[in-house]
């Protein structure tokens, strides 16, 4: 109550133009944050609703934590029930297991020569499905749990949040022996996530190429790094405003069909799955194998296409699955794989790479 005395009496003492140029300024900041609130209230209404959104624990409470560098997490030691329904039809109705590390729960061995890890987005992380349907889950199984086992994926999760991982973490903290084999699941939105192009991905590790090599300049929400080139000016800049959600609904995406902003987002992700490679050589002495899931966006076509000139280990998931890809490998009426598509990839996997190497 003084403090807002002391700065009417303030006011009060200032000039008429004064007065009236703070007023307006006051004005114009409380229009805009009205209109953001109903832009948010309006896109749960309307479009989140309409969507039908994977609901957790009987409501739309998030399960994830904020973290400095990959911007967010699994929050460790949970138990998640996650729902999702369609017209009134549920789609899955299953549990997510997090484990005290904070990650997807997988069946291992209790002590092995050798561990295996998968990095990736939603389809890694096991999205609808219950814990022992997962793709590295079904990979343990297919090696009968004699290997340790590690699930490093989570939603909207890309090559950004890897890299940071394997650049900050030691072979120890990562797993309790040697790493034989580092997966990663490509998806066709991955190059979105890794620039936050998108309102979901918000929030995580942000790389700008420097010196032909990506470097790590801070979080996705900043604008470090901004001035290295107009295109990281550029996605800086947009990342930052799709803080709001009145922005998001006024302007949209459309820089996202924009064929020399994709080709800026190939030459970023693509030196991202590169360093990856190297450290994941280098640091740890393991391979590194990219499964990609073709389909015919142009950023899919053209980052499969650079990534083979860069002598990654590269399969697509056509090479895994027994008969060609049809709605019988994914979850009933939703656009993730189900635990057929898993239950054969994963085998196909196992025979390929199921062994101690490195």
């Amino acid at each position: 109550m003084t403090t807002v005395t002391l700065f009417l009496l303030h006011f009060n003492r200032q000039s008429k133009k004064t007065r009236l140029i703070f007023l307006r300024i006051t004005v114009v900041i409380f229009v805009i944050t009205l209109l953001e609130i109903c832009a948010l209230l309006y896109y749960r209404a309307f479009i989140l609703n309409a969507k039908e959104a994977p609901r957790y624990n009987y409501g739309r409470t998030q399960y994830w934590i904020v973290d400095d560098e990959l911007g967010f997490k699994p929050e460790p030691s949970k138990l998640i029930n996650a729902r999702k329904k369609y017209n009134d039809n549920t789609i899955y109705d299953t549990e997510y297991s997090i484990d005290s590390h904070g990650l997807r729960k997988t069946k291992s061995a209790g002590s092995a020569q050798c561990s295996f890890l998968f990095f990736g987005g939603s389809t890694t992380f096991g999205e609808g499905l219950p814990d022992n349907h997962t793709l590295p889950y079904q990979f343990s199984k297919a090696l009968n749990y004699n290997y340790n086992v590690f699930n490093f994926g989570f939603h909207g999760y890309g090559p950004h949040q890897m890299l940071r991982i394997l650049q900050k973490s030691t072979r120890d903290e990562l797993s309790d022996n040697r790493i034989s084999v580092v997966f990663y699941v490509l998806a066709s939105e991955d190059g979105f996530s890794t620039v936050g192009a998108l309102r979901k991905y918000i929030g995580g590790p942000k790389y700008v190429i420097r010196n032909g090599h990506p470097a790590y300049v801070g979080n996705l929400n900043s604008m470090d790094g901004a001035l290295n080139s107009w295109a990281d000016f550029v996605r800086s800049s947009l990342t930052v405003l799709r803080s709001s959600q009145l922005f998001n609904l006024l302007y949209g995406y459309p820089e996202i069909t924009s064929t020399d902003y994709i080709n800026d987002l190939v030459l970023l992700v693509s030196s991202i799955f590169s360093e990856s490679h190297l450290v994941v050589k280098v640091k740890y002495n393991a391979r590194f194998v990219i499964i990609h899931w073709s389909d015919t966006s142009y950023f899919s076509k053209e980052i499969i296409s650079v990534l083979k000139d860069k002598d990654v280990i590269m399969i697509d998931k056509a090479e895994l699955l027994q008969q060609s890809w049809s709605s019988d490998y994914l979850i009933n009426n939703d656009k993730y794989p189900g635990v057929k598509a898993n239950k054969e990839m994963s085998a196909a996997l196992a025979s390929q790479f199921g062994f101690c190497q490195g």
